[in-house]
């Protein structure tokens, strides 16, 4: 049976960022944390009252939660625990800011977790389970891989490619396919 509510898995500070911006949605009745620092004595109350159990909880919630995201840092943790989140029954779905440009014709796939302020353009292909930070620029006409980190202030050029399980650092350029090729033809 199909609800209302999105569950978030996570390690770190990228859980909490999701959980905001998945409450600043408007589109879920009730929006909840699953993290591995649960039950720490370090937490404070803020976090407290996002978390609801540890990692290990996930398919214990699977009926009471529909959705979910897997909000890791690193992309290899974020691709198993999107696996593991499919076979105990959960739709997976992107976490995108409203605060984020997200243009009419881009294709944002399940699992990716778009920042405020990041730019993705028209006619923009985003794969699986990727991290779109704040600032980010992704032109028009580009194709991310899945389970890419595109980090804060990159640029990636209208039309260019960026491989599978990539990450564009902070500030970075990623040059468009077609100056790739002319760069080449004159080497």
């Amino acid at each position: 049976m199909l609800n209302n509510a999105f569950l978030i898995l996570s390690d770190g500070i990228l859980g909490e960022v999701a959980f905001e911006i998945a409450k600043d949605m408007g589109c879920y009745g009730e929006v909840a944390l699953l993290d591995a620092r649960y039950g720490s004595p370090d937490n404070d109350e803020q976090f407290n009252k996002k978390v609801i159990g540890s990692l290990s909880d996930y398919e214990e919630f699977a009926g009471r939660f529909s959705a979910a995201v897997a909000a890791f840092e690193d992309p290899h943790a974020r691709l198993e625990w999107t696996e593991k989140l499919e076979e105990a029954g959960y739709r997976i779905l992107p976490v995108v800011s409203p605060k984020a440009f997200v243009g009419n014709t881009a294709q944002v796939e399940g699992g990716c977790i778009i920042e405020p302020m990041a730019f993705v353009g028209e006619r923009v292909a985003v794969g699986p389970c990727c991290l779109i930070k704040a600032g980010a620029i992704i032109d028009h006409g580009s194709a991310i891989g899945y389970g890419c980190n595109l980090e804060n202030k990159c640029y990636v050029q209208s039309g260019a490619l960026v491989d599978n399980e990539s990450t564009v650092s902070a500030g970075s350029v990623i040059e468009s396919y077609e100056n790739y090729l002319k760069a080449r033809a004159y080497n």
